[in-house]
């Protein structure tokens, strides 16, 4: 990771179990643990991000339906990834892209959005498109409303892990604003 330009990285755990398992060893680089939860069932969300945020642990939830999306928003302090993904096609006249005003505005301070770079690298070059623009207009939602968003690598490998100058370079193409 120091070796592509990072300074610190999150590493995402299956569960909280995993993340206090973990025993990775101290380098230059700061590094936090996450927990990524892919399911629907909203109880265990509840628990789960109340028990990580007394641990200072991020929680992600795996964006399903929007419905589902602004329960986790509402309900929790969890981020959400992936939330492009949640509509398969957009409507003729506009992109769906997951995020509205008002999911932005319940959002506020206490949720984050998150992007997958592997899950876009996976896609077909025509899915990639409609995925960027999505990508795209989420970023200006969130800049508008003041809710963090970001475009990360969840590599799975190492060596699957993409160069810090590589996501703001496209950030940059697309028009987005990085701190």
């Amino acid at each position: 990771a120091s070796a592509l330009g990072y300074t610190s990285i999150i590493i995402a755990h299956a569960s909280l179990d995993d993340v206090y398992k973990s025993n990775i060893p101290q380098t230059g680089i700061k590094i936090s643990h996450a927990v990524l939860l892919d399911t629907s069932d909203k109880n265990k969300i509840i628990s789960i991000s109340k028990e990580a945020a007394q641990d200072n642990i991020l929680c992600l939830v795996k964006a399903k339906t929007p419905e589902f999306n602004r329960f986790v928003v509402e309900k929790t302090n969890a981020s959400i990834v992936d939330i492009e993904y949640t509509h398969p096609k957009d409507h003729l006249h506009f992109r769906r892209s997951g995020l509205d005003q008002v999911l932005c505005k319940a959002a506020g301070v206490k949720n984050s959005f998150f992007s997958s770079l592997n899950t876009l690298l996976s896609l077909n070059s025509e899915e990639q498109g409609k995925i960027l623009g999505r990508i795209k207009q989420n970023a200006h939602f969130c800049a508008k409303y003041k809710v963090r968003y970001a475009l990360c690598s969840f590599a799975h490998d190492p060596l699957e892990m993409k160069g810090a100058h590589d996501l703001k370079a496209l950030w940059k193409s697309l028009g987005i604003k990085y701190d």
